[in-house]
Formats: C-alpha cells, structure tokens, sequence
C-alpha cells in the first residue's frame, strides 16, 4: 500500500489514514498532504482508507448465501 509524506502531492481524492494515530482526513487531488490536524506529528504519512461501496457489500452477500 502507498505510503504519502507530508508535502507529497494527493494523487487522487478520498480519505487517508495517519499512521501514526489513525485519523482519517479527506484530501483533494492535487493538493499538498498537510501535518495531521489530530496528532500534529511531523513524522507522520498518509495511506489511503479502502472503504467498500455498497455493490460490493451486495456481491459479497449473494456470494455467501451460495
């Protein structure tokens, strides 16, 4: 999984995690990513969150009452 630096370019918008407490954050594209708000920590990086839609959690629901 990518892991993002402080100041490295958002390559896509969503939400992403800090590693180092877990705070979840949306950034946009193209933007900068920032020092987390919550845990303020400089060494910290960014990670996407995966966050299933809801087709997935359907598929996956037809599949388990096979």
């Amino acid at each position: 999984m990518a892991e993002y630096d402080i100041s490295d370019t958002v390559p896509k918008i969503g939400e992403y995690i800090c590693t180092m407490c877990g705070e979840m954050t949306e950034f946009e594209k193209d933007d900068d990513f920032a020092i987390c708000t919550f845990c303020e920590d400089e060494d910290g990086k960014w990670v996407p969150a995966i966050i299933e839609d809801d087709e997935d959690k359907d598929k996956e629901e037809e599949y388990s009452e096979e």
